[in-house]
């Protein structure tokens, strides 16, 4: 699952940016959206949203805490990560 990809940002920064992974085959939908409006944002690499996944590797739900999977669940999973979307490709923010 992990990769390995280092490059410098291009504003010159001494920040140094790693990607370690890609999304799995049993992901069936990953995206980064609007939290609001469930809206995907722009693949343009600097619009910021939420994280979202399913999938059969998502759990199901909150164990014994129905309030709390209905909060996190609406046909996709809340990560609660921010990240931004580059031409498919999510990193987290």
């Amino acid at each position: 699952m992990a990769g390995g990809l280092e490059r410098k940002r291009q504003n010159n920064s001494s920040t140094t940016q790693r990607q370690a992974g890609c999304a799995l085959s049993v992901l069936e939908g990953l995206t980064v959206a609007n939290p609001e409006t469930l809206e995907p944002v722009p693949g343009d690499g600097e619009t910021m949203g939420e994280v979202l996944m399913q999938g059969n590797i998502v759990m199901k739900g909150y164990f014994k805490n129905p309030k709390a999977t209905a909060q996190a669940f609406a046909g996709w999973f809340h990560s609660g990560d921010i990240g931004v979307n580059l031409f498919g490709v999510v990193t987290l923010s």
